[in-house]
Parts: structure tokens; C-alpha cells; sequence
């Protein structure tokens, strides 16, 4: 890239598609007709502070573009708001405890968590999906199953009583 001659036109210059990095920009304000020179890394660390400094306005309120992705990645499902259970009853434990209803309650007693949310897969017969939340250290909650054959099946827990919806 060569320097333009005095009283060249700005057009005729080399079209490029990036500045390499050490390159520096020349600025003129066109009131005052003063300019200057900016190095690109100064200029794009101003455009980018001007940027990330900015708020916008969201659904969650006025924010900067880093506390949107703070946000963001602070609500997002995880294994750390919900637990991942896989509970699995052979066909023969099944019938022995009675059907999918007593193995609900038996999963419930003895390998749901107490608090907090929950999914995964339960298999009692056919392969369930399971979701469901409990609280008040077991007191309260529901769990849901949606079978792989569209059926859905609906338990209630009020005050530590296990009611099939």
C-alpha cells in the first residue's frame, strides 16, 4: 500500500477487505477541519468500551451487553438447578410392588430427591419421561410421566400425602 500523491483522488486508492493490525487511521472533523491519527487497536478498544458501556433496553430491564450475557447464561437450565435421575424397575419388581402407581411412590420414598427439581427417564412397564419438584423436605411437589405411547400420568403431593391425579 503506498501513500496517496497530494491532490489524489480518495477513490483511486486500493479497495481492502482488513487493516493490518499497526496500521494507523487518519480523522479530520469536517467543522473544524482539525484531525489526527488513531492506531486501529486504540480505535476499536474505544468503539468496543463505547459499545460494551451502552444499555439497552430489554425485557429484563435497561442492561449493558455483559450483563445481558451474565444474565443470560445465569438462567439457563442446568444441572445445577435440576437433577438428572435415571429410575428403572424390571418387569418382575413391577408386579411385585403392584404396578407403575406403587413404583411412583416407591421412588419417591426411597431414590427421588427430597427438594428441588428433577427429570429423567422412568421405566416401570413402558419408558416414561419423568419430571416433577418436591420442597418443604418432601411435603410438597408433583410428578409427572409422559409415556413414549402418549400416555400421561400425574402425582400430587400436599402435605406429605401422595395423590395419583
Amino acid at each position: 500500500m503506498a501513500l496517496p500523491q497530494d491532490g489524489q483522488d480518495a477513490n483511486g486508492l486500493t479497495k481492502v477487505t482488513q487493516i493490518p493490525a499497526g496500521k494507523e487511521l487518519m480523522f479530520i472533523d469536517p467543522t473544524t477541519n482539525e484531525g489526527g491519527i488513531i492506531t486501529l487497536e486504540d480505535l476499536t478498544k474505544q468503539i468496543l468500551n463505547g459499545l460494551l458501556s451502552q444499555t439497552f433496553a430489554l425485557d429484563a430491564g435497561q442492561k449493558t451487553i455483559i450483563q445481558a450475557l451474565n444474565t443470560l447464561n445465569s438462567d439457563k437450565i442446568s444441572n445445577d438447578r435440576f437433577t438428572v435421575q435415571h429410575i428403572y424397575y424390571e418387569d418382575t419388581k413391577v408386579s411385585e410392588l403392584g404396578g407403575l402407581d406403587a413404583c411412583v411412590r416407591d421412588a419417591l420414598n426411597n431414590t427421588i430427591l427430597k427438594d428441588g427439581a428433577f427429570y429423567g427417564t422412568f421405566v416401570a412397564g413402558i419408558q416414561y419421561l419423568m419430571i416433577g419438584y418436591r420442597y418443604s423436605n418432601a411435603a410438597y411437589g408433583a410428578v409427572i410421566l409422559f409415556g413414549y405411547n402418549n400416555s400421561t400420568e400425574r402425582w400430587n403431593i400436599n402435605n406429605g400425602e401422595v395423590i395419583k391425579a
